[in-house]
């Protein structure tokens, strides 16, 4: 082989084995459109846009109808190399999706023929013959019509924003569960799937008798109000208003999909005259950039659907031969469970029921301590963490005990009530656990979240079946073996604590490793020696030849 043919051969090498670019998404000469599945009306509006944007941006769709579930399934798995997509999700639909991983950037929303805005409210639907003392009820009525009998709340759908999601935040904000009796500071509610498809049969029930409360969104509101045909049901019910602004249903395309594409439907969504569609409560659609309202409703439920992390309260002693350098180390060790914004807290005696975390500070001298972690209530069945910290000063350890925090120590999270047949850990910090990595779960029953006051129930050991970024998926199998294992509920006062457990240290194993290598070293340098020593006494005593 010449010498340039070999140059060739061997660039030609070089550029298959560099890495390139990230694959760009399957051409777009097709794409799908989905939609979740909601009434007719929803669907014919969807095969008018997809018409539309066949039409002005010249690429054809197959349009696909599938539950809540199976959009929300087919968002978090895509990959690229699949088929694109355009997808019409409900806002909750989205941003669940968006919690679990899915790749995917909204860039669109519909103006709504009946609110005429980009974002929508969500409404109690009470009988009003509950409330015969008032015109018109506001919430607080209602929380106090709450407290004085236990009502049966219904709902169609748990993927439903505005039905389920809305209602179900605001009987947590306000200590309303569905669970069996009160207690001094639960309220306590029934809480059922109704069976109707739509939202429209939940205001009819409630009229009826068959629940005592539901909630809706403005277009069925408006129906009851306006519509004659069902105008004598709505002067039986009372509307009482969520003060959550909810953005209308949205357009989602893949992260990964190619920039002329997106660019060429969002120029598309922006020339849309604005009776294009013109089918049930669709108007029209624009860029999400311009519905300012749309994208400041949609952060706020983005922050409402991850829910804040429930606090963890760590009760600081000291031992018993602390000393006089006692009370700044305890100082010390509460401004580090202050400063590492996570989701622990000082334990306050006055405050909160119980401990989780317990920690005992062992000084060792005037610049170290041990510092000794042990979760409350669980024995021997999970070992204590032990951490020597040396440190210059009160601000130096500090800092320190704050790395201990966020990259040692075991963290305790549960499982996210919204989670559906899957267990699944919102993943909220940097601790990051494989695939098959234990865990410790104990079913609970809260009497007072605020007060970190529960009840413990069984307790049982688990595995993450399946690891992000985002979440830790469960092994289901293990709450199902449970004797009290059911599906999370986010309208129960029971929940799923789990101890995500931090990896056993190795850098004992290490240090022990790299001592034993030294010393097969030295072994090996004095048998070498010895060898030498011995072949020249043989060879010093052997006969001149």
């Amino acid at each position: 082989m010449t010498a340039p043919r070999l140059f060739g051969v061997i660039a030609m090498l070089v550029v298959m084995a560099s890495p390139g670019k990230p694959a760009r998404a399957q051409s777009t000469d097709r794409m799908d459109f989905i939609g979740v599945s909601l009434n007719t009306l929803t669907s014919q509006a969807d095969r008018r846009l997809s018409a539309y944007l066949h039409e002005h941006a010249g690429i054809p769709f197959t349009p696909w109808d599938r539950e809540y579930s199976q959009v929300i399934k087919h968002l978090v798995e895509w990959r690229t190399g699949e088929t694109p997509f355009v997808a019409r999700v409900t806002p909750y639909a989205y941003v669940v999706a968006e919690l679990l991983g899915a790749n995917v950037e909204p860039f669109a929303t519909y103006v709504s023929a009946t609110t005429n805005r980009p974002t929508y409210r969500s409404y109690f639907v009470v009988k009003r013959s509950a409330f015969p003392q008032q015109l018109q009820p506001g919430l607080e009525d209602l929380l106090q019509f709450l407290k004085t009998k236990r009502a049966r709340f219904i709902y169609h759908n748990e993927y439903s924003t505005s039905s389920f999601f809305i209602p179900s935040l605001f009987f947590r904000s306000r200590d309303v569960f569905n669970m069996p009796e009160k207690t001094d500071r639960l309220t306590a509610i029934d809480a059922a799937k109704s069976g109707d498809t739509t939202s429209t049969g939940l205001v009819e029930r409630v009229a009826r008798g068959d629940g005592d409360l539901a909630a809706v969104w403005d277009g069925v509101k408006v129906q009851f109000e306006s519509d004659p045909a069902v105008k004598e049901i709505g002067r039986q019910v009372y509307f009482i208003e969520l003060p959550t602004a909810i953005p209308n249903d949205l357009l989602v395309f893949p992260s990964a999909l190619d920039i002329e594409t997106k660019k060429k439907l969002k120029e598309v969504i922006q020339a849309m005259p604005q009776e294009a569609i013109s089918v049930g409560d669709f108007r029209f659609w624009q860029n999400l950039t311009d519905a300012t309202d749309a994208r400041l409703a949609l952060g706020d439920l983005r922050q409402a659907a991850r829910t804040t992390s429930i606090r963890v309260p760590v009760d600081i002693r000291l031992a018993k031969n602390a000393g006089p350098a006692g009370p700044a180390l305890l100082e010390a060790a509460r401004q580090a469970v202050r400063l590492s914004e996570t989701e622990f807290v000082v334990f306050d005696a006055d405050y909160h029921n119980q401990p989780d975390v317990v920690w005992t500070l062992e000084p060792i001298h005037d610049e170290a301590v041990v510092l000794h972690s042990s979760l409350a209530g669980y024995g021997k069945d999970i070992d204590e963490q032990t951490f020597q910290i040396s440190f210059r000063d009160a601000d130096d350890l500090a800092e320190r005990v704050v790395s201990v925090i966020k990259s040692k120590l075991h963290r305790i999270r549960y499982v996210w009530s919204y989670s559906g047949n899957t267990p699944i850990v919102l993943r909220d910090s940097a601790l990051a656990l494989p695939s098959g990595s234990p865990v410790h779960v104990q079913r609970i029953t809260w009497v007072d979240p605020e007060r970190n006051r529960f009840v413990g129930g069984d307790e049982f050991h688990s595995s993450i079946k399946h690891a992000t970024f985002h979440r830790y998926d469960l092994n289901e199998e293990d709450f199902k073996r449970t004797a009290a294992g059911e599906r999370p509920d986010p309208l129960s006062n029971a929940a799923y604590r789990v101890v995500l457990l931090r990896p056993a240290d190795r850098a004992w194993l290490f240090r022990t490793l790299t001592a034993v290598l030294v010393a097969l070293f030295v072994l090996a340098g004095v048998t070498a020696a010895f060898s030498l020593r011995r072949a020249r006494v043989a060879l010093a005593s052997s006969p001149a030849q």
